[in-house]
């Protein structure tokens, strides 16, 4: 295994408030669930997540930053937008090649749900924009952030 693969492991556990285990259940099987489709390790325990409505239905969605080996690269990480539903969260979209901090734009929507901030080593901080079925699988591609967008965002994921 390769150092660069080490280190996002060490944060997860040396980091207060990384694991699974302080995650609401309904998240950690959507996370087992999406790894097992993916053919990852679906006993994944590695991730930092963040809840918020991101679509403004009034029901918390999940951003998920997965780490490990089988999500990991040299571009960076993989990111999971979840959906919140009543009965636990279904699958939006999965973002390679991301990295902290992950933000959510305050102004920036589209399709109703809101814009993603995501640092990219290839491209910078750049924007994540929902095309009405998920958010674009690949942020180095994407345009870079403006200023105004990273001022007026909130990092949920540092």
């Amino acid at each position: 295994m390769s150092l660069f693969r080490l280190i996002p492991c060490l944060f997860c556990v040396l980091l207060p408030g990384l694991s699974a285990a302080q995650a609401p259940s309904p998240l950690v099987n959507a996370v087992r669930d999406y790894a097992a489709r993916a053919g990852g390790d679906a006993r994944t325990q590695e991730f930092r997540h963040a809840l918020t409505d991101l679509d403004r239905d009034g029901v918390d969605d999940a951003l998920v930053l997965l780490f490990g080996p089988d999500w990991c690269g040299t571009g960076g990480c993989t990111l999971l937008v979840l959906h919140g539903a009543q009965d636990g969260f279904r699958f939006v979209s999965a973002s390679r090649v991301s990295e902290e901090p992950v933000r959510v734009s305050t102004r920036d929507r589209r399709h109703g749900w809101s814009s993603l901030i995501v640092h990219s080593r290839q491209a910078g901080d750049v924007l994540l924009r929902f095309d009405g079925k998920r958010y674009p699988p690949n942020p180095s591609m994407q345009g870079r952030a403006s200023k105004s967008q990273l001022r007026t965002s909130t990092v949920l994921i540092r």
